[in-house]
């Protein structure tokens, strides 16, 4: 727990406020694999699963290079985790509840969904993407934000979000544009970003389903230590 506690400590600083981080990603992305190292031999492995996957945000170009002075190599987080995923995995299947509909809906709330597809007019995963996009959120009556221009996207001074300013490439546009739709005036229960390039593939399955589904189980499976050892962390 010492362990622990201390790397949030060292997390906090170094992330505090967020875009600090960026300055060296390396060591970012090994403090988050240490978090992770710790979360799994502790049993906890969805949250070492996050940690891990935190760190990626700091994988760069040339993330898998293998000449670095801080204790972390790309394949090391790429294997943790493949295994990490599989694992929670096979703790989902105790503590996903698959009974609800697949039309559910939550009585009054509301949903939008987050997209940033900034390709030419007349690039076909463009195309796709809008008429798919639109279909799903009109069958369900959600909300679709779909920002095809970098020009639509406000910034955020305090966040220090602002796309135009030279320093963030395109993957960051998908964070300002998130933050542009929790601070909409329409007030969302549930906000979903999804890829350009990311269709719904089963028109009838709602996203209230499938948020039931992760949800409704108060049960938190977990595995013993020495278990989570074989996680590969």
């Amino acid at each position: 727990e010492e362990a622990l506690r201390g790397v949030h400590e060292l997390l906090a600083v170094a992330t505090t406020p967020f875009h600090r981080a960026f300055e060296c990603p390396p060591a970012a992305a090994a403090t988050y694999f240490a978090l992770a190292q710790i979360l799994g031999f502790q049993g906890r492995l969805r949250r070492a699963l996050a940690a891990v996957q935190m760190g990626f945000v700091f994988i760069r170009d040339k993330g898998f290079s293998e000449c670095t002075p801080w204790p972390l190599q790309g394949w090391d987080m790429l294997l943790a985790g493949r295994n990490l995923a599989y694992k929670v995995r096979q703790l989902d299947a105790e503590a996903v509840d698959g009974r609800a509909p697949r039309g559910l809906r939550f009585q009054g709330a509301r949903l939008a969904v987050v997209t940033v597809c900034a390709y030419a007019e007349d690039e076909p995963v463009r195309v796709l993407s809008i008429q798919n996009h639109e279909l799903y959120t009109q069958l369900h009556g959600y909300d679709l934000h779909m920002f095809t221009s970098q020009d639509q996207i406000l910034p955020h001074a305090e966040g220090r979000m602002d796309v135009h300013d030279g320093k963030h490439k395109a993957f960051f546009w998908k964070v300002n544009a998130v933050r542009n739709i929790l601070d909409h005036p329409a007030v969302y229960d549930w906000v979903l970003w999804a890829d350009c390039d990311a269709f719904f593939m089963d028109p009838e399955r709602t996203l209230d389903s499938i948020i039931h589904m992760y949800t409704s189980n108060v049960s938190v499976p977990t595995v013993p230590p020495r278990t989570s050892a074989a996680a590969g962390v």
